[in-house]
């Protein structure tokens, strides 16, 4: 239901909305025993004998909405949104049942009666007209994201049971300003901008793991970093797209074609700041969460299309379209071995100094700026730099570098005097380059955004 009012030019809209979600059928009540044995390999076969079932439950639930908007002068205007949101569940978290294909346990079931993901959204907000060709605007705005699902997992006294399943347990706090100039007319430019300066918080109600033996619950409980809620980290972001073109009409005419006419070029750019981890040389630090930052990720695409108009028939289009065409590289997840691999990766970094609990890593850091996704091009030869100290007896070799921790010099191996020296230029090469870094294994994972080309021809017909 919704209503509109004005009144001396003030607008407000004002509406609820009713949202009802139903599963349908009937699905399996685990609830009162989350240890059933049902769950073990030996119960999945029977586990429509164990479990009762019962109806899935009719979910309504109703969202308030508010929008008022009122003029400052000819040229502009402020407005407040308000509103409830509701978002239903993947399919995977209503029905999905797994086993495990060598023990045939049960490893995740779905939950058919999840409480909807709410938010609750404000923004406040000014827009300006200049010219009659851009409109600037400039919104703050908060979000309250709750009962968000998460995968949380149940394990019995023997570990025979051991499943995940989806709870709404996950909450997020969302708040952040933009700022946008919009222009959406005219015969050779068209386009957005958008800057958007954005901070969240989240975390969890309760743990991702449940122990049926109060030991082990003791034990994890003690040293899960689970309910942790994440620091206020800002992750700003920015977006251009931008049209440029030419008029249908202009240019001269050539049998009956105009060659500068319908021209677009289309450049659409993307920005965001890197994304927080968690890293301290293996293991974990009470206290310490999300100390690393990754690189920011880029990204430039363009399209060049060029546009024929058939009379009375209809439009033939060539384009060509370029993805990532600066061919920036972003590491991916998807490039280790395992977890050895990760790690030398990770500890072959140059972390700056400032970094979080920095002299309570698992091992010596050699200071410098990289962040985490820094990385080696492949032309550039992997060069080892050893950690040394004064009194370290270790093996020796000509092709690695060395680091002495007590005066923070570089150093190189003279097998022939059997002694250390220094190289400044060599130095400076193996650190401009990076080549220090040891990248993942998987070398086509690493990077699975490489630029690519597209080209086609589109036509449509008038009818």
């Amino acid at each position: 239901m919704q209503d509109k009012l004005e009144y001396e030019g003030m607008i407000a809209t004002l509406g609820l909305r009713m949202d009802y979600s139903y599963a349908g059928g009937q699905w399996y009540d685990f609830y009162s025993d989350p240890y059933s044995p049902a769950f073990t390999g030996a119960g999945y076969e029977i586990v429509d004998e164990i479990l009762q079932k019962t109806p899935a439950e009719h979910k309504f639930t109703f969202s308030p909405r508010l929008a008022v908007a009122f003029p400052v002068t000819v040229n502009s205007k402020l407005y407040f949104n308000y509103g409830h949101f509701r978002q239903l569940p993947l399919p995977d978290d209503l029905y999905l049942i797994r086993n495990n294909s060598y023990t045939n346990k049960v490893t995740r079931i779905g939950n058919p009666n999840p409480d909807l993901q709410k938010t609750i959204a404000y923004e406040l907000g000014y827009e300006h007209n200049l010219f009659n060709k851009v409109l600037v605007r400039t919104a703050g705005y908060y979000k309250d994201v709750t009962m968000q699902p998460k995968l949380v997992t149940y394990v019995d006294f023997e570990g025979n049971v051991d499943y995940d399943r989806t709870e709404p347990t996950n909450y997020e706090d969302i708040r952040g300003f933009e700022i946008t100039l919009n222009k959406n007319r005219g015969n050779w430019i068209r386009g957005f901008i958008n800057y958007t300066y954005m901070v969240s918080t989240y975390g969890y109600f309760g743990y991702g793991y449940y122990y049926e033996n109060p030991t082990e619950q003791r034990d994890y409980e003690r040293t899960t970093e689970y309910y942790y809620q994440s620091k206020p980290k800002p992750r700003p972001y920015a977006r251009a797209n931008i049209d440029l073109l030419s008029p249908p009409n202009y240019g001269p005419d050539l049998l009956g074609i105009k060659p500068l006419a319908d021209w677009r070029f289309n450049f659409l750019a993307n920005w965001k700041a890197g994304r927080f981890q968690t890293w301290v040389g293996g293991g974990s630090i009470p206290g310490v969460y999300q100390n690393l930052q990754w690189v920011d990720y880029w990204n430039v695409n363009i399209r060049l299309s060029k546009m024929f108009r058939l009379q009375n028939i209809g439009t033939l289009e060539f384009f060509l379209d370029v993805n990532n065409v600066f061919n920036y590289k972003y590491m991916s997840d998807y490039g280790y071995v395992d977890v050895n691999d990760r790690n030398a990766y990770f500890k072959s970094l140059h972390l700056p100094a400032s970094t979080e609990a920095l002299d309570q890593f698992s091992y010596f850091n050699i200071p410098g700026d990289d962040k985490l996704g820094t990385y080696r091009d492949p032309d550039v030869e992997f060069v080892p730099i050893v950690v040394i100290g004064s009194t370290d007896d270790t093996d020796r070799s000509e092709r690695w570098m060395y680091y002495n921790r007590d005066n923070g010099q570089y150093y190189w191996w003279d097998a022939q005097n059997q002694s250390f020296y220094q190289n400044t230029s060599r130095t400076d090469q193996v650190l401009k380059d990076k080549a220090y870094i040891d990248m993942p294994n998987l070398e086509y994972f690493t990077f699975l955004s490489p630029r690519n080309f597209f080209w086609g021809i589109r036509f449509s017909v008038n009818l």
